[in-house]
């Protein structure tokens, strides 16, 4: 139990830390921003709930997809493609990020095998 606890606070502890990067800000208010439009487009568009349209497009970036809800309109279709392709590249440079800064934590570095 000890060492969830303190895998939870080193996890938290890195979560600080990249999110006190500029660059790191910005692109969490963009994953937010997709977020958003992505809700409202398939909201006003799609005719899903707000919930689920949010349910949806979460479920998009993170590349989960389970598709229980799918598109079913040719301009939903197109913009999924289209904002699956943007959102997933701005979640992986979040990701990349979190893995940049655990990587800088550990003795081992990549850096000192060349």
């Amino acid at each position: 139990m000890i060492s969830l606890f303190l895998g939870f606070k080193q996890v938290w502890k890195i979560i600080t830390n990249i999110g006190r990067r500029h660059e790191t800000q910005a692109i969490i208010v963009l994953v937010f921003i997709l977020l958003l439009a992505g809700t409202g487009f398939f909201t006003l568009y799609e005719g899903m709930l707000p919930l689920d349209a949010l349910y949806f497009c979460f479920v998009t970036l993170m590349t989960i997809g389970y598709g229980d809800i799918v598109p079913v309109t040719a301009l939903g279709k197109m913009f999924t493609m289209v904002y699956a392709t943007l959102g997933v590249g701005i979640v992986g440079l979040l990701a990349g990020l979190f893995a940049r800064e655990c990587l800088s934590r550990t003795k081992f570095n990549v850096d000192s095998l060349e």
